[in-house]
């Protein structure tokens, strides 16, 4: 609308977003030596539909309490994936442990996860 007395004007502006999109990780919060293999116990995502097969690379930062495979694919048109988390039954008395996981794809900022890990 206008306002009397005063001209008609418009502006047009331009929002750039320089922001990475992001690439969430998702696991257990928690997880018992003797679990083995989890299956689908870990998720990662991305917020809008990928436009082609995107692989996210996986990583343990501690691999002699947890392991994950070393990547997976978000299927095109697809949000998400799961993958199967692999709990180490060591034979160290060690009480809980904290195992970092990170996720990483071109493009994304990468994600971490932290899982504790209860002795048995």
């Amino acid at each position: 609308g206008s306002v009397l007395g005063w001209p008609d004007g418009s502006a047009s502006i331009t929002v750039l977003d320089n922001e990475s999109p992001i690439l969430a990780l998702k696991v257990p919060a928690e997880v018992s030596e003797g679990d083995g293999q989890r299956f689908g116990a870990g998720t990662v995502e991305i917020a809008a539909p990928a436009a082609a097969n995107l692989r996210v690379d996986l990583a343990s930062l501690d691999e002699s309490e947890v392991l994950v495979p070393s990547f997976v694919f978000i299927p095109k048109g697809q949000t998400n994936a799961m993958f199967d988390i692999t709990v180490v039954d060591d034979a160290v008395l060690d009480g809980t442990q904290e195992a970092t996981l990170q996720a990483s794809a071109p493009g994304l900022e990468q994600a971490s996860a932290v899982i504790a890990v209860h002795d048995n």
